[in-house]
């Protein structure tokens, strides 16, 4: 791996590419939901529907930034474009986007059908899509 400095044709934050520093706080985010999610089937306390359902809001406005830096990355690279991971990775992050969004509909229902079991369903398909889009992430980076 050869040191990139700073580059004007790059979108960068504090050095490193926009979508790195952006990427993390929907993965959180989702992850988050998840969590309370569970934690709102296991006690029935709405205090936790409503923590998912911000979660899954912020997840989504921190990813639609972080797929458009992801995007002008993808096309300011040549070297990313002729990797097919890339491209791979991508649309695994539009697919936990879309399902998060779905998710988030979900959630805007009242109470217990807001969660159980389709919105735990959901939480759950979006955190996998995003584990595996984090690896390959990796599996990009370090390549």
């Amino acid at each position: 791996m050869t040191y990139q400095p700073y580059s004007l044709e790059r979108p960068t934050i504090a050095r490193h590419g926009a979508y790195a520093a952006l990427v993390p706080f929907p993965f959180v985010c989702f992850i988050l939901a998840l969590g309370t999610d569970l934690l709102y089937i296991r006690t029935s306390n709405l205090m936790w529907q409503n923590f998912s359902a911000w979660l899954l809001l912020v997840g989504l406005v921190m990813g639609v930034l972080a797929a458009i830096a992801g995007t002008a990355e993808l096309m300011l690279r040549r070297d990313l474009r002729m990797r097919p991971v890339a491209w791979i990775q991508g649309g695994l992050g539009l697919l936990a986007l879309v399902l998060a969004f779905l998710n988030s509909l979900v959630h805007a229902r009242d109470g217990w059908t807001a969660v159980a079991w389709e919105g735990l369903a959901l939480s759950f398909a979006t955190v996998l899509v995003v584990i595996v889009a984090a690896i390959l992430g990796r599996v990009l980076m370090h390549d």
